[in-house]
């Protein structure tokens, strides 16, 4: 089957492609906007123990983006592997985060 038979166009990927980026760059500037205002010490704290500092969530989101989309989809090398470890939920339970050797705020 080609692509014009399954309804798939160049033109209907691109369109995608930009309705997808514009999604998420509106997502990045609301949490921008959410976070800027917040200090680095609360930004790093653990306020419960059912949550993760807002720090670590800010960063698993950046690595999950870069592993999902410019690695499996786009086929790029990882720009920061040494952290994949570190940002995967399921190797670190939200109880230990706070112990972990978390990026900063501005990296995250």
């Amino acid at each position: 089957m080609t692509a014009q038979e399954s309804g798939t166009t160049a033109a209907g990927t691109e369109a995608l492609r930009a309705r997808l980026l514009a999604s998420l760059v509106t997502a990045r500037d609301r949490t921008t906007l959410l976070t800027s205002c917040v200090e680095d010490p609360d930004l790093t704290a653990q306020h419960s123990p059912l949550m993760s500092p807002l720090v670590w969530d800010l960063a698993h989101i950046g690595n999950q983006e870069e592993l999902w989309l410019l690695r499996n989809v786009g086929g790029r090398e990882a720009m920061r592997p040494d952290i994949d470890v570190l940002y995967d939920a399921f190797e670190h339970p939200r109880s230990e985060r706070p112990s972990l050797p978390l990026l900063p705020p501005e990296e995250a």
